[in-house]
C-alpha cells in the first residue's frame, strides 16, 4: 500500500506532465495563429485588388474561411490557457501540501 507522501508525489508528477503538455500545445498554437493571421492579412489585402466580381467572390470566400480558421485557433488557445491555469493551481496546492510535510 502506498503512503500518502508517495501518492502526493505521484500526483504531482502527473500534473507536471499535464502542464508540460499544455505548454507545448500552447506554443504550437501560438506559432500557428501567427501564420494564420499573416495569411489572413495578405488575403484581405488582395481582396480589393481583384479585377472582377468572380475573383472578388473567390477572395471574399477565402478571407471568410481564414477568419474562421483564426477564430477556431483562438478558441483552442483559450482552452489551452484554461488547462494551464488548472494545472498551475493544482500544482501550487500539491506543492503546498508537500511543503507542509517538509518535502
Amino acid at each position: 500500500m502506498a503512503t500518502a507522501l508517495v501518492i502526493k508525489e505521484t500526483v504531482l508528477q502527473q500534473w507536471e506532465k499535464r502542464a508540460k503538455r499544455a505548454r507545448k500545445k500552447l506554443a504550437r498554437l501560438e506559432n500557428r495563429i501567427e501564420h494564420e493571421r499573416y495569411e489572413l492579412e495578405i488575403a484581405r489585402r488582395l481582396l480589393p485588388k481583384a479585377i472582377d466580381e468572380d475573383s472578388r467572390d473567390a477572395w471574399r470566400i477565402h478571407v471568410e474561411v481564414l477568419e474562421s480558421v483564426v477564430m477556431y485557433t483562438e478558441g483552442c488557445i483559450a482552452e489551452e490557457l484554461a488547462e494551464l491555469a488548472l494545472c498551475d493551481a493544482m500544482l501550487a496546492e500539491i506543492r503546498a501540501d508537500l511543503g507542509a510535510e517538509g518535502v
